[in-house]
């Protein structure tokens, strides 16, 4: 969830799967005021429908120091998916942070940031690459060596995988 989250379709036998691991960008428009891009989304999810699918997303709480519209436009996508899903009749599911990470973070070395707070963004890459060496963590035109959103979808991916969800 989030402008520059990430949607990642993983088979249920996770790394075993001949199925390859399909990325996408969280759909978005506008450049001035950006928000999820609805019909994208339904576009994205819609050829899961019928099969055995599970969506599954970070569940979002109050995040330090964000401002109030970040904290609405991240509610407003909740809604968005949550209610896509029901549409769709695909199952979904919410999953806390500290859950997926505490499962997905096992083996990652402690890493902070400059003022001393956890880096959950930079341990989700390691991890990610991890698990995933195979894959680019980065969209076209990215300058930044991972996407963050990116990495944290995969090991929600992997983390329901894991506990067979």
């Amino acid at each position: 969830i989030g402008n520059d989250g990430a949607i990642v379709v993983q088979h249920r036998t996770g790394l075993k799967s001949s199925h390859p691991i399909v990325c996408h960008r969280m759909p978005v428009k506008g450049s001035k005021k950006p928000s999820v891009d609805i019909a994208r989304l339904r576009d994205i999810l819609s050829p899961h429908v019928g099969q055995d699918t599970l969506v599954i997303y970070e569940r979002i709480g109050q995040i330090f120091q964000s401002t109030k519209a970040t904290a609405f436009s991240m509610g407003y996508q909740r809604g968005v998916i949550e209610s896509l899903c029901v549409s769709l009749n695909l199952p979904y599911l919410d999953v806390p942070p500290k859950e997926w990470q505490a499962e997905m973070f096992i083996g990652t070395p402690e890493m902070k940031t400059k003022d001393d707070k956890r880096d959950t963004k930079g341990m989700s890459a390691v991890a990610a690459r991890r698990l995933h060496p195979e894959l680019d963590l980065t969209f076209p035109g990215m300058k930044k060596p991972f996407h963050d959103g990116l990495c944290d979808a995969l090991l929600i991916g992997d983390y329901a995988i894991r506990k067979n969800l």
